[in-house]
C-alpha cells in the first residue's frame, strides 16, 4: 500500500467525500468552461451549455453543502 492510500484511509468518512466533491466539481466546471468557448467564441453550438450546466449547478452545491459539513465535522475555525 503507498503512503498516500494510509494517508487517505484515515480521513474521517465526510473528508473524503469533500475530496471526492471537490474533484468532481472541477470537471464539471472544466466541462462548462470548454463548451462556453464553443459557444461564445467558436458561435458553433450552445447545446453543451444547456447540458453541462446543470450537472455543474448540482454539484456545485452538493461541493457547498459537504464544505459545510467537513467543517463542523473537522471543526473548522469560522474566523
Amino acid at each position: 500500500m503507498s503512503a498516500l492510500t494510509q494517508q487517505c484511509d484515515r480521513l474521517p468518512p465526510a473528508t473524503r467525500a469533500f475530496v471526492v466533491a471537490a474533484f468532481l466539481e472541477t470537471f464539471t466546471w472544466a466541462g462548462l468552461l470548454a463548451r462556453m468557448f464553443l459557444k461564445y467564441v467558436t458561435g458553433t453550438t450552445d447545446v453543451g451549455v444547456r447540458i453541462s450546466g446543470s450537472p455543474h449547478g448540482g454539484m456545485f452545491f452538493m461541493y457547498l453543502a459537504l464544505v459545510l459539513i467537513t467543517a463542523v465535522t473537522l471543526r473548522w475555525p469560522w474566523s
